[in-house]
């Protein structure tokens, strides 16, 4: 699987003129702190390309491991919220990317270092799993 970042700092609308952004059901794919009245002030956007085939591994890796991940990272705080789409259109194995996922922040400190608890929350939300199997 490839990966490209790309930050998006908001001024009032960010809009995507990259195809059809879909959110991938059945997940719970958007994790967002509900007291919020005022939007995030930066996105971080991923881009993954994922191989042929792999696609349900991928699906898994998102909705088992990083979704409760995002969820506590939300609730804790170190985050606005945390969004998981598929691309509709353009599709196919020459497009360069198939999924997208998005990270609200409030704060370019949290954008610079997203993961710095990631230790402590793994504990958290997958007790069964030692950091060294997560990498």
């Amino acid at each position: 699987m490839n990966r490209k970042h790309v930050l998006l700092p908001l001024v009032s609308v960010v809009s995507f003129a990259a195809g059809s952004l879909v959110p991938w059901a059945p997940m719970a794919t958007h994790a967002q702190a509900q007291t919020d009245t005022k939007g995030p002030k930066y996105l971080l956007v991923d881009y993954m390309k994922v191989n042929p085939g792999k696609e349900g591994n991928y699906y898994r890796l998102e909705h088992d491991i990083w979704n409760p991940i995002h969820q506590e990272f939300v609730k804790s705080g170190k985050k606005r919220f945390w969004s998981f789409y598929g691309v509709r259109f353009p599709s196919g194995a020459d497009e360069k990317y198939d999924y997208v996922t998005v990270n609200g922040f409030d704060n370019f400190a949290q954008v610079e270092a997203p993961y710095t608890s990631l230790p402590e929350v793994l504990k958290k939300v997958h007790p069964n799993t030692k950091m060294e199997e997560f990498g």
